[in-house]
């Protein structure tokens, strides 16, 4: 049984709580009796999060990012020994405190949050359908804004959805991708990353061409190459 951010429950919920943990059973208004002898009760929290968050500010290099481990666990603790009674604390077999994702983990969360990306895509309505490809140096961008250790995982869905996501739906749906387009995303060191099209077709074409319209990109001397290729804007 799961009991998701117990912190915000009223006190009544807490007192049922220390009964079930207690005894094991809850009584119903009807005498019906609930047997929890079985079950296994798992509650989270983000007690401590605020204190970690506010001890980053007006520090420079003590930042969000940086922070210990050690000094995670400290916060969350005090922080449930604070909001909750002893009794209740007590009745708790095993508290675990969930340490921060290291940079490798992220990116993992990175590459898995892009492939769901790319299989969402793959699920649209045939007429609409188009693949999307993310460049290195994209990804390094991404793994720079994204990675925070006070935020974890969320952070970087977040990142993704606002950077990579959201571009897309607008330029999706102001016509610029055609059916079976293949989107490239790449960081050029702009506020936003840029965005570029062509259909399948572009990769039968012969390498040299493929090259020339490589170095057309870095030289911003587009070729068009009878719409095979285009830069897409933001609107």
């Amino acid at each position: 049984v799961l009991f998701d951010e117990i912190e915000k429950a009223s006190d009544a919920v807490w007192e049922i709580l220390l009964g079930i943990m207690d005894k094991a059973s809850l009584t119903l208004g009807d005498n019906t009796v609930v047997d929890f002898s079985n079950s296994l009760i798992i509650m989270t929290s983000n007690l401590g999060a605020r204190e970690m968050v506010e001890q980053c500010i007006g520090f420079e290099i003590r930042s969000a990012q940086t922070l210990d481990d050690a000094v995670l666990t400290q916060k969350a603790m005090s922080a449930a020994k604070t909001k909750f009674s002893p009794e209740f604390m007590n009745r708790i077999s095993n508290i675990v405190v969930f340490q921060s994702q290291t940079e490798e983990q992220i990116r993992q969360v990175m590459e898995m949050e892009l492939s769901i990306l790319s299989q969402r895509l793959c699920r649209l309505p045939e007429d609409k359908q188009f693949s999307l490809e993310v460049s290195p140096a994209a990804k390094r961008a991404l793994l720079t804004e994204g990675y925070n250790k006070i935020y974890n995982s969320r952070y970087m869905k977040r990142t993704i959805e606002r950077r990579i996501t959201q571009p897309l739906a607008k330029l999706a749906t102001s016509g610029q991708i055609m059916p079976r387009d293949t989107v490239v995303v790449d960081d050029t060191g702009g506020v936003d990353f840029d965005f570029w099209s062509h259909p399948a077709a572009l990769i039968q074409l012969p390498p040299d061409v493929i090259e020339v319209i490589k170095v057309s990109e870095v030289d911003a001397r587009l070729l068009d190459f009878e719409g095979f290729h285009k830069r897409m804007r933001l609107l």
